[in-house]
């Protein structure tokens, strides 16, 4: 108020004679003076509760103004200091000029100033602000002290009223930090402001620091925990077909993989197997074994009659002509032993040789007709036997040899004929390897034959009458030999075979022999015999000697052959339709013909002509 200024006639309820001073604070009536009369004293105090108590002296009835600074005394929060403004920062009723600046504030001399927001004072009555260090702000006026930036937040700066979120890929994991720090591998963060990181969840990775994201396993990679910085590699054997994989996946049995790191397995090829789920390698079939599909677990055993010789086949061997197999899983063929064959591939035994072949080496697909000479007798002969002097065989492929007819021999082994005993020599045992001397060729030896020259006169008559006991009539019988009509050389299918014929002499037949067998001669030199033949080539040997012994042979050979021929058409084909009216006919035989005729359907004959 006013110096001078004069009290409001407004009583007071107390005993002493006392005015409201209504003016003194229009804003705040309980900041009003209650000014006080007594005993010539004025006293003044604010209504509730008091603040201050002044006295002075009454003048004239007007309050009094000490510091001239025109707030009365009785309102006057610094009475004796001037100070127009009465600021008074906290608030306490005492001017800020005449009292101490609180915390948070600053005193320019005159006024307490609330420090601005950046700025802190943590102590009272100090002239000037704090600026909030790095990791701090102050985000109002009149701060105390300053707040450390909260977690998710840094400030690299002093004097900040505010601090920065941690950017995305970063995080601030304690309060008052003045850096962000950047997400380490394994972990990332797609926000900004947060305290923390985010592991990368299992199936992914994060492989730098600072990542907004994780990223899925690429294929043929897994990761079956969080936090990691890379994936792992599917192992051999294992793969991965999908982003994002918690776990590698065995390859199926039947395939496999070799390469670490994959997305998918390889099928097993043909000749190749997988046993087992995880396998890292493909497995050949072994030897003896074979596999003709891919995507397999186990190999096939070669079955009998074939082999497999070498690994990763996809299918067996069967064994070639020669050799056989009789057991399964087998890596060769046997070939087959002396004495016997196999014809044929994918044979599982040997084929003894038949009687009257043999084979003397191994691995063989045929059998050897025994030679003529010799012959093998029963079946697997491993080699021919030759014939035995007084034996022989004129014919292949034979179980035995025939003894050598009377009259004739075998000198050595071997033999594919027996030879007449030649002149003046005889042999009356049938397989003799040699003829005994007989000049008259009687059939009785030299030795102790009593008429060596066979002319009816005993040797010793001879010696006694001077004459030559091996001199005897000279003079050859005549022989004419039929022999069934058959020449040398002929063939017959009929077993029996008659042989006849005549013989003359100027004297007398003595002797006739068919084969080495006496046979009779008639009166009229007529003779027949009936002989057995065997199959194939049969000697036929006729003898005659007169009484001189002057001798005179026929030899013929006639072929027992009664196999049918077989006849093999080339053409035309079976059941050939054609338009035309003549056809060639051909073909072959297996042996010689004498004949060969063809009939027509209609009962037409031909003589088809034989080349060869």
């Amino acid at each position: 108020l006013p110096a001078g200024h004069p009290f409001d006639n407004v009583k007071s309820a107390v005993t002493s004679e006392a005015y409201w001073l209504s003016d003194s604070s229009p804003g705040d009536p309980d900041q009003a003076l209650l000014v006080t009369l007594d005993g010539g004293m004025q006293g003044a105090t604010t209504k509730v509760p008091p603040i201050s108590i002044y006295v002075w002296p009454v003048r004239g009835g007007f309050v009094s103004d000490l510091d001239a600074d025109t707030v009365p005394d009785p309102s006057d929060n610094c009475p004796a200091t001037a100070n127009s403004g009465q600021q008074d920062y906290d608030d306490n009723g005492i001017g800020d000029i005449c009292d101490i600046c609180p915390a948070g504030s600053s005193f320019d001399g005159s006024v307490c100033t609330a420090c601005p927001a950046g700025q802190y004072q943590d102590q009272a009555g100090q002239t000037a602000c704090i600026a909030t260090p790095p990791g701090s702000f102050a985000d109002s006026a009149g701060m105390s002290f300053a707040l450390p930036c909260p977690f998710g937040t840094y400030q690299p700066n002093p004097g900040q009223t505010a601090c920065l979120d941690a950017p995305a890929g970063s995080y601030a994991g304690s309060i008052g930090l003045t850096v962000a720090t950047l997400c380490p591998p394994g972990s990332y963060q797609p926000a900004s402001g947060q305290f923390q990181c985010l592991a990368a969840p299992a199936g992914s990775f994060v492989g730098a620091a600072g990542q907004t994201a994780s990223q899925l396993c690429p294929l043929g990679t897994y990761q079956p925990d969080p936090a990691q910085a890379a994936c792992l590699a599917a192992p051999a054997g294992y793969f991965v077909a999908s982003s994002g994989a918690l776990a590698a996946t065995a390859c199926a049995a039947g395939t496999y993989q070799s390469e670490p790191g994959q997305s998918e397995c390889y099928t097993a090829p043909a000749g190749y197997i997988a046993p087992a789920a995880g396998s890292a390698f493909a497995i050949p079939c072994p030897v003896g074994r074979y596999q003709p599909d891919p995507g397999q677990t186990a190999c096939i055993d070669a079955p009998v009659g074939n082999h497999v010789p070498t690994t990763g086949r996809t299918a067996p061997l069967p064994c070639v002509p020669g050799t056989y197999q009789p057991a399964t899983g087998q890596f060769q063929c046997l070939a087959a032993p002396v004495g016997s064959f196999v014809a044929g591939s994918g044979a599982t035994a040997a084929v003894p040789c038949a009687p009257g072949t043999f084979q003397n080496q191994t691995g063989q697909s045929a059998c050897v007709e025994a030679p003529a000479g010799s012959y093998a007798a029963g079946e697997g002969a491993a080699f021919a036997i030759p014939c035995a002097v007084g034996t022989y065989q004129a014919v292949l492929g034979q179980t035995s040899c025939i003894s050598c007819a009377k009259e004739t021999f075998a000198a050595s082994i071997g033999a594919t004929s027996c030879a007449a005993c030649p002149p003046h020599t005889s042999q009356s045992a049938t397989g003799a390897a040699s003829c005994y001397a007989d000049y008259d060729e009687d059939g009785i030896a030299d030795a102790v034959d009593a008429d060596d020259d066979g002319d009816g006169i005993p040797d010793v008559d001879e010696i006694a009458a001077g004459t030559d006991p091996l001199n005897p009539d000279t003079t050859l019988p005549v022989l004419a030999l039929s022999v069934s009509t058959l020449a040398d050389g002929a063939r017959t299918n009929n077993t029996a075979l008659n042989v006849s014929g005549t013989v003359t002499d100027n004297g007398t037949v003595a002797l006739l022999t068919v084969n080495g067998d006496a046979v009779p001669v008639l009166a009229d030199g007529l003779f027949s015999t009936l002989l057995t033949l065997s199959t194939g080539e049969n000697p036929v040997t006729v003898v005659a000697k007169d009484a001189a012994g002057n001798r005179v042979s026929d030899n013929r050979t006639v072929i027992l052959d009664q196999s049918v021929p077989q006849i093999t058409l080339t053409e035309p084909a079976d059941n050939l339709a054609t338009a035309q009216l003549e056809v060639t006919v051909s073909g072959s035989v297996d042996e010689a013909l004498q004949t060969l005729g063809m009939t027509d359907h209609a009962g037409n004959s031909y003589s088809p002509s034989l080349a060869g």
